[in-house]
């Protein structure tokens, strides 16, 4: 996802299966590096700049809520 200030967000899985969320600066240069449980396949960034991280691929599904402090505050199983 894309934020308001052109900070680019990815979500994906390391070579040792940790999830991660990446934010990379309006320029490309990386700002940002969460580690996440499981194994994350979708991210949306709230105008409130909370990033929402969800988990789709594994059992049970989750939604990780990150704050703009790259903290995670939240995690819910779905």
């Amino acid at each position: 996802d894309v934020g308001d200030d052109g900070s680019i967000y990815v979500v994906g899985t390391n070579d040792d299966g940790a999830g991660y969320l990446n934010i990379y600066g309006s320029d490309g240069i990386l700002v940002s590096s969460t580690t996440l449980g499981g194994n994350p396949s979708g991210v949306s960034v709230g105008p409130n700049g909370l990033v929402y991280v969800t988990d789709a691929n594994g059992l049970p599904r989750s939604l990780a809520i990150v704050g703009p402090d790259g903290a995670v505050s939240t995690t819910l199983d779905l």
